[in-house]
């Protein structure tokens, strides 16, 4: 029998039958652990630790090779200083202490010669002058080392300039390792220059000036035009944004003033201009501002 359940036993012979009382069978399960820990460790590291679930009335028993256990054998976590095989294994027998029923369960760590911490961008890693990304070496370890111009020893660093960056670590059993490079690449920004033909902010109605755009790939005005020059005859605030190949983006703008001159009228105080010169006749010109006729 090799399930619960109730089981009778029936004999026949020589056309009798008989019937035994019901016998109930109970199949008790047997624990099915787990181990849980860091799968890999530096050789000679010390203090890792390693847990399987803890339950009511069950004891727990451990082994491990490739390394020693230090802390915690009879109970659901031990502490393990691994020695310098490439690789070790953890297992934990579970028992149930009711019923005796145990099963067991297992770890393979992969032993290595140091730790390689991974540097994650939190975001891009190419970008325009007054940009930054912030690269972090995540935690778990005691100590920090970058390789930026402050060997900041924080775990995450804020990068504005162009380099290769690296971060060293440590945990608290000593083992050490360094991360693979990240390269962050800070592009320049366009030097926009605006000129003036004729070189004037302030003209007369009727005239114009010619704005013309210098340091980009592409132009942007503020009144939508892509040109790199505009011609300009209204009074107004003139932007142009002028964008690099690398997408970045600079701004320079000018106000233009376009004035109305004023209407000069002559006027004859006595509402004529027939002169008799050789009778010394004169008349006076008078030029009034801002009269219109």
């Amino acid at each position: 029998v090799k399930s619960s359940g109730s089981y009778k036993l029936t004999v026949d012979s020589v056309g009798c039958s008989a019937t035994s009382n019901a016998i109930t069978v109970k199949v008790n399960p047997n624990p099915i652990p787990s181990v849980t820990g860091p799968l890999t460790a530096c050789k000679n590291a010390t203090g890792n630790i390693y847990t399987t679930a803890n339950t009511a009335g069950h004891s727990y028993s451990w082994s491990v090779t490739g390394g020693t256990i230090t802390a915690g054998a009879t109970t659901n976590a031990i502490t393990v200083d691994w020695g310098t095989a490439s690789s070790g294994i953890i297992t934990v027998t579970d028992t149930n202490n009711a019923t005796g029923c145990y099963g067991s369960g297992n770890l393979t760590v992969a032993v290595g010669d140091s730790l390689v911490p991974s540097v994650t961008p939190n975001g891009v890693t190419t970008f325009c002058e007054n940009g930054k990304v912030k690269l972090d070496a995540g935690g778990g370890f005691s100590k920090y080392r970058w390789s930026d111009k402050l060997k900041s020893t924080t775990q995450s660093i804020t990068v504005i300039s162009t380099g290769v960056y690296t971060v060293w670590v440590e945990d608290a059993g000593g083992c050490s390792g360094t991360s693979a490079s990240v390269t962050v690449t800070v592009n320049k920004n366009p030097v926009v220059s605006l000129s003036l033909v004729p070189d004037k902010t302030i003209i007369c109605n009727g005239d114009s000036v010619t704005m013309i755009a210098s340091g980009g790939g592409t132009y942007s005005w503020s009144g939508g035009e892509t040109t790199q020059s505009i011609t300009v005859k209204k009074s107004g605030n003139y932007t142009v944004s002028v964008k690099n190949t690398a997408g970045c983006e600079a701004l320079d703008g000018k106000t233009i003033t376009v004035n109305t001159p004023d209407t000069a009228v002559i006027i004859d105080p006595y509402w004529g201009i027939l002169l008799c010169p050789h009778q010394g006749d004169t008349v006076t010109l008078i030029a009034v501002p801002g009269y219109a006729s």
